[in-house]
């Protein structure tokens, strides 16, 4: 809940600073939905499932847009297949690749897919049926019990 109410206060704030920066409000400048496609873009180009991801994106997102912005739409385009490549090739984003090879994580929070393998040995986690299952970080027997029998 404390959680909840953080990331309230934070999204309050940005759009807070957003509309102070801005000459005019009107809901057709506020709310458009070019700012939404801007932070769908951030997401993907980060990695989906951490909070690292999208400030990543974010950072990337803005410094692409000041470096390119003058030469009219073309960096649109460019952002485009920039994120068509991240969504295709590489799933997990900027920030899935940098955890994968050094196992960084500031933020330790979200769901993570591990095997047995990933563990160091033949670790068998409860509920899991072989050692090379996978399994998400969190789920317990009982979890697993009632989403076998949801499925049958």
């Amino acid at each position: 809940m404390i959680a909840f109410l953080i990331a309230a206060l934070g999204c309050g704030a940005a759009g807070a600073l957003t509309l102070a920066n801005m000459l005019s409000i009107a809901p057709g400048s506020a709310f458009d939905v070019t700012l939404t496609a801007y932070m769908i873009f951030c997401v993907i180009i980060g990695g989906l499932g951490t909070i690292e991801g999208p400030i990543i994106g974010a950072v990337i997102f803005f410094v692409i847009q000041d470096r390119y912005s003058g030469s009219g739409a073309w960096y649109l385009v460019a952002l485009g297949a920039l994120a068509i490549v991240m969504a295709i090739r590489f799933r997990q984003g900027i920030w899935g690749l940098i955890t994968a090879r050094t196992r960084l994580s500031l933020f330790p929070v979200g769901y993570q897919l591990r095997t047995a393998a990933d563990r160091g040995g033949g670790e068998a986690r409860l509920g899991a049926q072989d050692p090379g299952e996978v399994l998400l970080m969190g789920e317990t027997a009982l979890d697993r019990h009632l989403g076998d029998r949801r499925d049958a």
